[in-house]
């Protein structure tokens, strides 16, 4: 796989056509980030790294894939980014 898209805090930077799912997964991001700032985001996605070995296996980037399959599935379905972040951030699975 290769990279479509990195965020940085609310700017999100695509190499090549813009899709929607793609714009979500980043905009989900974009929330993680402004949720939690991005020294703790930073902090824990390279931990997460760390710890899994695998960029897909961080816990911020399989919230975002989870998300934007959700998305995918149904783009008319109702749901808040941010409430599902703050969700896993309570739950601890960051």
């Amino acid at each position: 796989m290769h990279l479509t898209s990195v965020t940085y805090l609310d700017i999100v930077v695509f190499h090549g056509e813009l899709a929607p799912r793609t714009l979500f997964h980043g905009l989900v991001h974009a929330a993680q980030m402004a949720l939690l700032g991005m020294d703790r985001y930073t902090e824990l996605y390279v931990r997460g790294f760390v710890k899994t070995r695998s960029w897909m296996a961080i816990p911020w980037e399989a919230q975002a894939y989870q998300l934007d399959s959700r998305f995918a599935m149904s783009s008319t379905a109702i749901f808040s980014v941010e409430d599902e972040v703050k969700s896993w951030v309570e739950q601890g699975r960051f």
